[in-house]
């Protein structure tokens, strides 16, 4: 009986203590999901999860190995070639000009550049997905305003259609407007859930973590602190990864070419491989240097036309919140329904997340600008 007793006691306890923890994760949970997240806070755990970046970093650690052992190996080179150089093949004399080492140092500069430019991309992907978030959180607000609106506005239609002052068609119609907004809200409301697993997949977090967002820690910017085209074209054939690793592909082919003119003279099979590989390299260097000054004059009238659209659509907003304070007057007076002027109401909420839509788009092309100049795509 008292074995009987203690497995009782026991199956209560494990019962408890069971119950205890999923109490404590849902807890967790709720915790979690309160937390808040700024925009630099998440491009912080993205940078720091980041596959691309951890590969990057394992690339410049490997080009500063190869470093320190073609340094050792340039001594020995060195040493034999002062005693016979009979044998000695391009490799060799690149490692006794020095040019060996020259070529890694640049790749390690190059290495570097990549591995900055990668971040910054990973900067304006969660700077997208974080918007995004935003974004969909104020469409669903809005919809939702606009549901409860829909709704008395049916409500009216269904008395009007039974005392006979509209017909059944236009009650149905009514009937079906409000039901496609109900699924509407369903889909944004999947919208929204799948932008935050983006963000979170981004972030290398769990994800279900649906953390509070702010377009507050998101800093504005101003055309005022980006370059015109011309600096910006010169900038970028300073700065971009890509037209860098071009212009370090005529060096190296330079290299090879004055080395082998060592051993091979200029009308040799093997000199006119390497001239041939060198004037390759400079048309390569140029057909880049003309498709970033492309993009870079793309990116700029993107960037005019985003800030055009978005002062147009700020000042109708304007213009749209004078007008309700006008109608907020006629209704305190009896002049319109109060169906009119909550219908107002819902028309400025779909401006207010037209502006906010195209100020992020305007956000996102000014950095796109920026990046086209300094890391390149």
């Amino acid at each position: 009986m008292k074995k009987i007793h203690r497995i009782i006691l026991f199956l209560i306890l494990l019962v408890f203590t069971l119950f205890s923890s999923i109490m404590s994760f849902e807890s967790f949970a709720q915790e979690k999901e309160l937390e808040f997240l700024s925009l630099e806070q998440a491009q912080k755990e993205a940078i720091e999860n980041s596959s691309v970046l951890k590969e990057d970093m394992r690339n410049l650690k490997s080009l500063e190995d190869d470093y320190s052992q073609i340094r050792r190996q340039e001594k020995r080179v060195k040493n034999y070639m002062d005693k016979d150089d009979y044998d000695a093949s391009l490799e060799d004399y690149k490692y006794k000009s020095g040019d060996k080492t020259k070529e890694v140092d640049m790749r390690i500069k190059s290495s570097k550049i990549k591995l900055k430019k990668d971040e910054e991309q990973i900067k304006l992907d969660v700077l997208l997905a974080y918007q995004n978030v935003l974004l969909k959180q104020k469409e669903l607000e809005i919809e939702k305003e606009n549901i409860e609106y829909q709704k008395n506005l049916l409500d009216i239609k269904k008395v009007k259609n039974r005392l006979g002052k509209i017909s059944l068609n236009e009650f149905e119609k009514a009937e079906n407007d409000y039901n496609n907004l109900v699924l509407n809200l369903n889909t944004t409301k999947q919208e929204l859930e799948n932008s935050y697993i983006k963000l979170n997949l981004l972030r290398g977090v769990y994800l279900e973590e649906r953390p509070i967002l702010s377009e507050d820690t998101i800093n504005t910017f101003s055309l005022d602190i980006v370059l015109n085209q011309e600096e910006a074209f010169k900038k970028a054939l300073e700065s971009r990864h890509d037209i860098l690793s071009l212009k370090d592909n005529i060096e190296f082919s330079k290299m090879d070419i004055e080395n082998i003119s060592i051993k091979y003279p200029s009308n040799t099979y093997k000199y006119k491989e390497k001239e041939r590989a060198l004037n390759d390299a400079k048309e390569k260097y140029e057909d880049k240097k003309n498709e970033i000054k492309k993009e870079i004059e793309s990116a700029y009238s993107e960037l005019l036309l985003s800030k055009l659209k978005n002062d147009n659509i700020k000042a109708s907003l304007d213009m749209m919140k004078k007008d309700l304070e006008k109608k907020n007057i006629f209704y305190n007076y009896g002049r319109i329904s109060k169906i009119e002027l909550e219908n107002s109401k819902i028309e400025i909420l779909k401006k207010e997340l037209e502006y906010i839509s195209n100020t992020f788009e305007y956000e996102r092309l000014l950095k796109k600008y920026i990046l086209s100049y300094t890391f390149g795509d």
